[in-house]
């Protein structure tokens, strides 16, 4: 089981300007993207391409230690400072994902942002 972060925004609205989504022609709005950082690094990935086991992405064993291949308790913090833009809604959800089959766990945990309140 891996934890998986996912973003949209608003369609009239372009990207986190983080250089995560480039080119901009490339992500339109009002679809789910998988969250990563300018380097492609992904939260909650526990090997591969897209995983970064560091201090703000990592999982820990019922220790409290850093343990990104088999621990149980995922640790992540996402800070959108670089973000650019921030206008319109962006969205994020947390989701649980069987790795196995590819499939979600449970109900995702969704937060909204509206930067024009």
């Amino acid at each position: 089981m891996e934890v998986r972060q996912y973003i949209k925004w608003t369609a009239a609205e372009d990207p986190p300007k983080t250089g995560a989504f480039d080119p901009v022609s490339g992500f339109p709005g009002d679809t789910w993207y998988e969250d990563r950082d300018p380097a492609g690094k992904r939260y909650g990935h526990r090997s591969g391409s897209y995983a970064e086991c560091v201090s703000i992405n990592h999982y820990e064993d019922s220790a409290g230690v850093k343990d990104c291949a088999n621990g149980a308790k995922f640790v992540g913090e996402d800070k959108p400072v670089a973000a650019g833009s921030r206008t319109g809604k962006w969205s994020f959800e947390l989701r649980a994902v069987d790795t196995a089959s590819g499939k979600d766990i449970g109900t995702p945990a969704s937060v909204a942002i509206d930067w024009n309140v």
